[in-house]
């Protein structure tokens, strides 16, 4: 495979999924405040935010639960998003 058809591969279809972290993101920021402040969060509880999410995706694979395809999808994005916030803390205290 080369190396245009890869990339094509790789990012087909995350156009839609990156803009739904993004909006993701927003919803936290308005629900929490900007956690991404150097030292307003440390990053152990982060881990924690970020393993409770976790938790919830194998909740919705949970077949007693019933989940849809669509629900298991919002908590994976509310996964990327925690780690994305994650990301923007350290890039902002590194810089």
């Amino acid at each position: 495979m080369t190396t245009a058809a890869l990339t094509n591969f790789v990012l087909a279809g995350t156009d839609e999924i990156f803009q739904q972290i993004n909006v993701e993101r927003l919803r936290q920021v308005l629900k929490f405040g900007d956690q991404s402040i150097a030292g307003s969060v440390s990053d152990l509880t982060r881990l924690r935010i970020l393993v409770e999410e976790v938790g919830e995706v194998a909740e919705a694979l949970d077949v007693e639960h019933a989940n849809t395809k669509r629900e298991l999808c919002a908590e994976l994005v509310q996964v990327a998003a925690c780690a994305v916030g994650w990301l923007q803390a350290l890039q902002k205290a590194t810089t």
